[in-house]
Order: structure tokens, then sequence, then C-alpha cells
């Protein structure tokens, strides 16, 4: 089973969250490990796996799309071409000045659950679909690594990896940036929260109304 990079440094089960500088990741690490309750830690790291592969797979698409819409419409000026006249994508000095979902401007819960339905398409039928609710928590739990990673490590440029931080010196970059995965984290938990309970409410209104019918 591949271990997602995304835990490198976290265990999604076990791993440690602080509580210093931001005491909100310790309550989402709790609620997305409720969520994922039943599950190992193998089981997440497969999941989030295939989630960011999912997410891949959008990205590609959506560029895939605007390439086509960009050959139809004849706006050769933003594609890049061979010297046999194949497209091979989108210009790179170009790409700022179009408008179609990319990693800049597009979030990965979004890119999730607009993409969430082609799960079977991706992984094959023979791949059980999991529950976006749980997809959701290990992308929240992805966040928690993520802010974590900013806040104790540091790139060693020598060693070409991440290193534990010696000390608790942060600049404000790290914490910028370490806010902006926390922030993340809080809103793609709710959402996976929000989204297992609409599910469960849904089945008790079904419920009800075999119900009345009865």
């Amino acid at each position: 089973m591949r271990t997602c990079r995304k835990f490198k440094h976290f265990d999604p089960l076990t791993g440690e969250v602080p509580y210093w500088p931001f005491p909100e990741l310790l309550r989402v690490a709790w609620r997305a490990r409720d969520i994922l309750n039943g599950r190992s830690s193998d089981q997440i790291h497969d999941l989030a796996n295939r989630i960011h592969d999912l997410i891949a797979e959008y990205f590609a698409a959506a560029r895939q799309d605007e390439v086509g819409r960009l050959i139809a419409a004849g706006l050769d000026d933003f594609l890049e071409v061979d010297e046999h006249g194949k497209v091979l994508g989108i210009h790179f000095d170009r790409i700022e000045e179009l408008d179609f979902p990319q990693p800049e401007n597009t979030r990965e819960f979004e890119a999730l659950e607009a993409f969430f339905e082609y799960w079977p398409q991706i992984f094959g039928d023979g791949d059980p679909v999991p529950d976006l609710g749980a997809c959701l928590a290990t992308l929240a739990l992805c966040h928690v690594s993520d802010a974590l990673r900013r806040l104790h490590y540091a790139y060693d440029f020598d060693r070409l990896k991440y290193v534990r931080r010696g000390a608790k010196r942060l600049t404000a970059h790290d914490c910028i940036g370490a806010g902006r995965c926390a922030i993340e984290a809080v809103e793609v938990v709710c959402r996976a929260e929000r989204r297992i309970e609409t599910h469960f409410l849904r089945e008790h209104l079904a419920e009800c109304l075999d119900a009345v019918k009865r």
C-alpha cells in the first residue's frame, strides 16, 4: 500500500497535534478521526492517495477541455504547437489570461466534490466508491499535516528533504502558510460533517415517508 506523502511527517490516526500556535487544529484532527473511525492508518493513506489522484485528474481534464475550447475558437495564440503543427498544450506565458479550473484558483475540496462522481471511471468499477464525507475528512487531515509541516519542519537544501526544526522560531511566512492550511482544514472538516448529517437526515426522512405511506 502506498504511503501518502502528505502524511510523511504525521500519522493520520495517532500523530500528535500540538496546541500551539493554532489550538483549533487539534479539534479538527479529533473531528476528522471520529468520521474515519474504524479505518486503519494504511486505509487512510490509501484513501488520501486516491483523493489526490482524483484531484489531479480533475485539473488535467479541465486543462484538456480548455485546450479543446481554444482550438475550436481558433485562439491559436494561446496554444503551444510543435514544428509539425501538433498542439502540445497551453502556452505557459498565456495561461494566466485564461479562466479555467487550476490549482492556483480552485481549492482541493472543490475539485474533489466536482469530480467525485467519476471515481468509478478513474479507479475502475471493481474499486468500492467511498463516502464523500470520509474523503473530505481525510483531506482535512492532509491540511492538518501540511500546517504542522510548515510549523515544525524546514527544507534542508543540502540533504534535499524536510527536517524537523531545532527550535520553535517561526517567521511570519511560516505562520501565514500554516494558518492558511489550518483555515482550510477547518472548512473541509465542517463540509465533511455537513455531508454526513445531510445523508442521515435524508435517510430519516425517507423512513418517515415510508411509514406515512404504510
